[in-house]
């Protein structure tokens, strides 16, 4: 693997203009960053960790408390076109918890999730109480477009831009490229019902985007990736840092978020037999309390989860 840092944020764009006749059209650089993902998309296993922190200056809703917040995750993901299992560990501060709630990293949260064509599980617990967690099952088909939105939008991809934004009417390249951490990238503006978007597309790293930035009434968001790592002849974005400030109706809310994720291990095309990335009976205790949803709406709550599957419970 070679990795290559990236400069600070801090560093200034430099701009050269494009060789006339030269500039693709957005379309045409969506679909160079399509081609990418879905080569290093099809089939993938993923480990990331990262920090979130949240300043609030200002609010008066009473989930929020004021001051800064700053909770730690670890994420893994396996998806392999068909089915996505995701583990998730969080701990520190929630700005929408009590103080008193706050976890140490031997009480993290603790989540795992499979979500197949024909069943979802999810369990949702703490590291420290296993056997007080929760497991939500749905035994009837997802919807395939769902599934494959959940993997292809996890981890520090970004959302599928490229997808959101493809056809767009309003979306256009500018005459000029802008130099970004050493390199000419492409420049690309548009808009939708998601709000204001400026693309800075780097060529020289499968045409991921070196820069990204979002505008909202009332939210304005700036995605910068710090380095890239070339996995099996192919870029990966493997660390980026997002900022966000949202400032609702006066007096209502205001904050900003700075989240950084770091990506520890790629792999493309794994062995996922090797690896058992779909296997997770071990990962749920058994007796853990179940939820098990129907087609028909209903729920039935007199289900424990025993040995990767639902039982009755048994009788007092």
């Amino acid at each position: 693997m070679r990795t290559r840092l990236i400069l600070p944020i801090a560093v200034l764009a430099q701009v050269s203009r494009v060789a006339a006749g030269a500039v693709p059209s957005a379309n045409e650089l969506l679909d160079r960053f399509t081609a990418t993902m879905d080569r290093c998309q099809r089939s993938f296993a993923c480990t990331e960790e990262g920090t979130r922190t949240c300043m609030i200056t200002k609010t008066s809703l009473p989930a929020y408390r004021l001051g800064e917040h700053t909770r730690y995750y670890w994420r893994e993901y396996r998806w392999d076109g068909r089915q996505l299992r995701r583990r998730e560990r969080t701990w520190g501060d929630w700005e929408f918890r009590p103080a008193s709630e706050s976890r140490s990293k031997e009480q993290a949260t603790y989540e795992i999730g499979l979500s197949k064509l024909d069943c979802s599980i999810q369990y949702s617990g703490f590291v420290d109480n296993l056997q007080e967690g929760l497991v939500g099952y749905r035994a009837f088909p997802s919807d395939p477009k769902v599934v494959r939105e959940d993997a292809l939008n996890n981890t520090v991809f970004l959302n599928r831009l490229d997808l959101e934004l493809r056809d767009c009417k309003d979306a256009s390249v500018r005459a000029q490229t802008e130099r970004i951490n050493g390199v000419d990238c492409y420049v690309l503006d548009a808009q939708d019902a998601n709000g204001r978007h400026t693309l800075w597309i780097d060529p020289n790293h499968g045409y991921h985007f070196a820069r990204c930035t979002r505008e909202t009434e009332g939210e304005r968001s700036v995605t910068e990736t710090v380095a890239f790592q070339q996995v099996d002849g192919e870029w990966i974005p493997v660390e980026r840092v997002f900022d966000m400030r949202t400032f609702m109706p006066p007096g209502l809310l205001e904050m900003h978020i700075v989240e950084r994720v770091k990506i520890s291990e790629f792999k493309i095309r794994p062995d996922h037999k090797a690896l058992k990335s779909f296997e997770f009976d071990d990962q749920i205790p058994n007796g853990a309390r179940l939820f098990w949803a129907l087609p028909d709406g209903r729920v039935l709550t007199d289900y424990i989860w025993v040995d990767g599957k639902p039982v009755h419970k048994p009788k007092e």
